[in-house]
């Protein structure tokens, strides 16, 4: 599936925090005569399901398809005559009429009282399951994201009889068991609240250019007008005779208390996401209108001015395991992980840097808005890490790291460059991305390498069948060298982390600056050295031939 074709002008999804206006954000497009506006299709209340995001992008694509189809059959793709109109209205066979609800896409279709031009664009609003996929989404459409004032959605949710009543949302729980476990530990509901709001406006900062955020207050005071971002028609929305729209945040100034308590709550936590949004006196501005008059407690009026003026910010990954992949990377992953001073994503490789949706113009704020996801909760942690093999291997990762943390830092496992090459081969052939017998694939992976155009891909042989190429150390690690002084890099030999693990966890340790006390019971690593000279004798020893250039490249950089 194409992301340009996807990406068409003729979808568009709407999501969303719950209660920010999404809904309104629909009725308004349906009055556009170029819009078809469904709300919550129950097509893809099913969406989270599946954890493959190419299904859930083909289902997302099959219900656009499916309704424009429908509508097409119905109402027609062309503008009739004027008598044709005026008969088919008189039949009822207008798109005003009543849809059947044997149609399946239609009867979710609001009413509207245009005929259909030809280029029309089916919208559809989905929250809770396009919040959860939005990375993926918006990758292949088009999506306006609607906001709204922290203060009135906890407003709305705090009058609501379901879930987001006690600051709970079960659907997104499921899909995001972090989330649910931050939940748990809170302490009361407006605590379960603000965090889940965090999630929420944490999900939809810093998207892809694909995607527009509408708040909800412009939307209102302009009538719509401002959506004229996400369809250009929309600047042309018609007001409906004596019915503005209403603000529905004023409604905060009639619960004050709560509403003042919901404030000062927010303000306590400065990394809040909604300040990515709205300023602090945004908010203040709702308590101290008409009727209010309110103001913040004095203790909290230093936090406001530290959330409005920007200050030095620290990132969240304070080191990173680099490489090389097949060199027991998972092993020190799992051995780091049982650290209590050390919290290591999980999974275990974030490949964030390495995606082919990373942009370098991402800020380390916004870098850190995706990784906070990789992270549970560990209040105890001293240093948070992840692993990314992949990292050392692009030539072009390393800069992007000094760039998100000057202070990062790496970590380097290297194995015997032979066994490594074959244990690469026997993984790829297990996952069924190569074929080819390994000797084949050998003599092959200059002519793949040289053909490749996609470092990134998941389907790339760059990332898929550099074997011998991922073995050249000495190349990797004096890229590695031009942006990160030494004392910021441990090179680690795998045969030593198998041979004596506790001693190279103690250096390990001692890099991070954690306790070296900890004893951690040791795990088969690096399984797959028997693939090496045992299985492969004549192999093997070709192999450390052309690997002698390597080791003299090497002398001073490493030592296995």
């Amino acid at each position: 599936m194409a992301a340009a074709a996807a990406q068409s002008p003729a979808k568009l999804i709407v999501t969303g925090i719950p209660f920010s206006g999404a809904s309104l954000v629909c009725s308004l497009l349906n009055r556009l005569p170029d819009v078809v506006a469904i709300n919550e299709p129950e097509a893809l209340r099913e969406l989270l399901e599946t954890q493959d995001a190419e299904l859930q992008c083909r289902s997302v694509t099959d219900y656009f398809t499916q309704v424009r189809h429908a509508l097409e059959l119905r109402f027609g793709s062309t503008r009739p005559d004027p008598l044709a109109v005026l008969f088919s209205r008189l039949l009822g066979r207008g798109r005003h009429a009543r849809l059947p609800t044997d149609n399946a896409p239609l009867h979710e279709v609001d009413v509207a009282e245009q005929y259909l031009p030809p280029d029309f664009t089916v919208a559809i609003k989905c929250l809770n399951p396009i919040a959860c996929t939005l990375g993926v989404m918006t990758q292949f459409f088009r999506c306006c994201v609607v906001v709204r004032n922290p203060l009135g959605i906890l407003n709305e949710w705090r009058v609501q009889s379901g879930p987001l009543r006690e600051g709970r949302e079960p659907q997104i729980e499921k899909a995001v068991p972090r989330l649910a476990r931050r939940l748990d530990g809170a302490e009361g509901v407006r605590q379960r609240q603000i965090i889940l709001m965090d999630w929420y406006f944490r999900q939809f900062a810093n998207t892809s250019k694909s995607t527009v955020t509408s708040r909800y207050e412009d939307v209102v005071s302009s009538n719509g007008r401002s959506l004229s971002a996400a369809i250009a028609s929309a600047a042309k929305i018609p007001s409906l005779p004596g019915r503005p729209l209403e603000d529905g945040n004023a409604k905060v100034q009639e619960d004050p208390i709560n509403a003042r308590e919901d404030l000062e709550a927010l303000l306590r936590d400065p990394d809040h996401a909604c300040w990515e949004f709205y300023r602090p006196t945004e908010s203040e501005a709702l308590l101290s209108g008409p009727g209010a008059n309110l103001a913040l407690n004095f203790s909290h009026a230093h936090v406001m001015n530290d959330v409005a003026v920007e200050r030095p910010y620290r990132p969240l990954v304070d080191f990173m395991i680099v490489g090389a992949q097949k060199c027991g990377t998972t092993a020190l992953w799992d051995y780091l992980g049982r650290h209590p001073e050390v919290n290591m994503s999980t999974p275990k490789e974030v490949h964030l840097f390495s995606s082919p949706s990373y942009q370098e113009t991402w800020s380390p704020r916004e870098i850190d808005k995706r990784y906070s996801t990789w992270f549970r909760s560990s209040p105890e942690a001293q240093v948070h890490g992840e692993v990314t093999p992949m990292y050392l291997f692009l030539p072009d990762v390393a800069s992007e790291l000094k760039r998100y943390n000057p202070e990062l830092k790496l970590i380097v496992l290297l194995r015997d460059p032979v066994e490594r090459t074959i244990s690469h081969y026997y993984m790829q052939y297990a996952r069924g991305r190569e074929r080819a017998p390994i000797w084949l694939a050998l003599l092959a992976e200059p002519w793949r390498l040289r053909r490749c155009k996609d470092l990134r891909g998941r389907s790339s042989s760059f990332r898929n069948h550099s074997y011998r190429r991922r073995s050249l150390y000495s190349f990797q690690l004096r890229n590695l060298y031009r942006h990160f002084s030494r004392d910021k890099v441990l090179v680690i030999s795998s045969h030593d982390l198998l041979r004596d693990h506790q001693a190279v966890l103690r250096r390990v340790f001692s890099f991070l600056g954690v306790s070296e006390d900890f004893v951690v019971s040791e795990r088969i690593a690096m399984s797959g050295s028997l693939h090496g000279r045992r299985r492969h004798p004549v192999l093997s020893l070709v192999l450390r031939l052309s690997f002698l250039p390597e080791r003299w490249r090497g002398r001073r950089l490493y030592e296995l």
